[in-house]
């Protein structure tokens, strides 16, 4: 995202990192993730333009998005995509899986909303896994999340 978004005036956001509190230097926390509850969406940061330090420090542990209590994740790259079916199949080291979105509150398969799921992406998806009789293994999805654009 090159940390390009540009956060609008009262938008709504949970930050995740490390208190970064040095020695004559103001409190301020060195973002490992930052949810936009307006886009659905977390971005997170490039580790190329983090700080190091040697200095311990501390999470924040703020969760203020819906958490699903048990469940699979799996990451891999889509292979295609399937808009009228609500479905994409991800390749995770040669071990196709198919992966169905119509239980989420908004469709990543289409042109509208911030996240927009394409062949290539890199996308980690948890759920809960069934084995369909046709379609064999199916991750019916809860979360998707993008790893890296085809794009970039």
């Amino acid at each position: 995202y090159g940390e390009a978004h540009q956060l609008l005036d009262g938008d709504n956001v949970t930050v995740f990192g490390r208190v970064d509190d040095d020695l004559f230097e103001v409190a301020s926390i060195e973002a490992d993730s930052v949810y936009v509850k307006s886009l659905n969406t977390f971005f997170h940061a490039n580790d190329a333009d983090e700080e190091v330090t040697a200095l311990p420090y501390h999470y924040v542990a703020l969760v203020s998005t819906p958490v699903a209590p048990s469940g699979t994740t799996l990451t891999g790259t889509v292979k295609s995509v399937d808009a009228d079916e609500d479905s994409f199949t991800m390749d995770m080291a040669g071990i196709e899986i198919t992966v169905e979105t119509y239980d989420l509150a908004y469709n990543p398969l289409d042109d509208m909303g911030f996240q927009q799921i394409d062949k290539g992406d890199r996308v980690s998806v948890t759920g809960s896994l069934d084995y369909e009789f046709i379609d064999g293994q199916v991750l019916h999805a809860n979360v998707i999340t993008t790893i890296q654009d085809a794009a970039s």
